[in-house]
C-alpha cells in the first residue's frame, strides 16, 4: 500500500467532481477529516480502512446521493452516530454539532463498514433501515444498544459484524434461515439469545461463517444442533470443556480435524479453518 503519511488531508478536497471511486486503504493517513472534504456528487465508493484517521466523522461530507459503499473501519474515529427520521426523506433529526451540519443520508448505501473505531453512544435506527443493505460492520466500537429483529430480515444481507459486549442481540433461527446470501455473521463478545424450535431443522447458507468468539461459552451451543448446514464455525476464546459432540460434526459436515495442544482445528468444505479452544 502507498504511504501518504505526509499528504495533508485538505488536499483531498481538490479531487475531480467526476470521481466515482476512491480507495485509500492502509495509506498511513492520519489526523481529522476536514469539513466538506468529499464534495463529488458522483462518488459511489469510498474506502479509508486501516489508516490513523481520528476525530468525529464529518457526516455532512458523506451525504452523497450516489454513495453505495463506505468503509471507514479500523481507524480512530470518535463520537456518536447521528440520528435520522424514519421517513422517506431520510433526514437527520438530531446531531448535536454545529460544526457538522447534516443533510440527507444516501438511501442507496449498500455497504457500511464502521468496525474497529472508537465510536460511542447508542445505535440509531437508520443503520438497520437502509433499504439496499448488503454489508454492515459496526462491531468493536464503544457503541451500545438493542439490535432490532429487522436486521435479520434484510434479505440481501451478505456480511454482518455485531461483535460487541454492549449489544443486546436476539436471533430467530427462522429469520436467519431465510438469509440465503449471508456469508459472515460475527457475534463475538456477545451474550446472544437464540430463539428456535428444537423439533425443527434450519437450513442456512452452506457458505455461512458463524463467529461466536469470546462469548463466555462453557458448552457447545445446543441451537447449532437444529442447523442442517453451516459453512464455518468459530468458537475460539471461550471456556468450552469436553470433546466436540457428534452432532456438531454432522452440522459442519467436517472433512477432517487435527489437534494441536489447546486448539482443535476444524475444516469445513469451502471455509477457513476454525479454532475451537478448550
Amino acid at each position: 500500500m502507498s504511504d501518504l503519511s505526509t499528504v495533508p488531508l485538505v488536499s483531498l478536497m481538490n479531487l475531480s467532481s467526476s470521481l466515482t471511486s476512491l480507495d485509500l486503504r492502509s495509506c498511513q493517513l492520519h489526523g481529522e477529516l476536514p469539513d466538506n472534504i468529499f464534495q463529488s456528487h458522483n462518488l459511489q465508493r469510498l474506502r479509508l480502512r486501516g489508516n490513523h484517521l481520528s476525530g468525529p466523522i464529518p457526516w455532512s461530507s458523506l451525504n452523497l446521493e450516489s454513495l453505495i459503499y463506505l468503509d471507514l473501519s479500523s481507524n480512530k474515529f470518535i463520537g456518536q452516530l447521528p440520528e435520522v427520521f424514519s421517513n422517506s426523506t431520510k433526514k437527520f433529526s438530531s446531531y448535536d454539532s454545529s460544526k457538522y451540519p447534516l443533510g440527507s443520508f444516501p438511501s442507496n448505501l449498500e455497504s457500511l463498514y464502521l468496525s474497529r473505531n472508537l465510536l460511542n453512544g447508542s445505535i440509531p435506527s437508520w443503520i438497520f433501515e437502509l433499504p439496499n443493505l448488503v454489508n454492515l460492520g459496526i462491531g468493536r466500537n464503544k457503541l451500545h444498544g438493542v439490535i432490532p429483529r429487522s436486521i435479520f430480515q434484510q434479505v440481501k444481507l451478505q456480511y454482518l459484524d455485531l461483535s460487541s459486549p454492549a449489544f443486546t442481540v436476539n436471533v430467530e433461527l427462522e429469520d436467519l434461515s431465510k438469509l440465503k446470501e449471508l456469508d459472515t455473521l460475527d457475534l463475538s463478545f456477545n451474550n446472544v439469545s437464540w430463539n428456535y424450535n428444537n423439533s425443527k431443522n434450519y437450513t442456512l447458507n452452506n457458505r455461512l461463517d458463524l463467529v461466536l468468539s469470546s462469548c463466555n461459552l462453557t458448552e457447545f451451543p445446543l441451537f447449532l444442533k437444529s442447523m442442517q448446514r453451516l459453512g464455518g464455525l468459530d468458537l475460539s476464546s471461550n471456556q468450552l470443556r469436553g470433546s466436540v459432540p457428534k452432532w456438531l460434526w454432522e452440522v459442519g459436515k467436517c472433512m477432517r480435524s487435527s489437534f494441536d495442544h489447546q486448539e482443535e482445528q476444524v475444516l469445513y468444505p469451502g471455509s477457513r479453518g476454525v479454532a475451537l479452544k478448550t
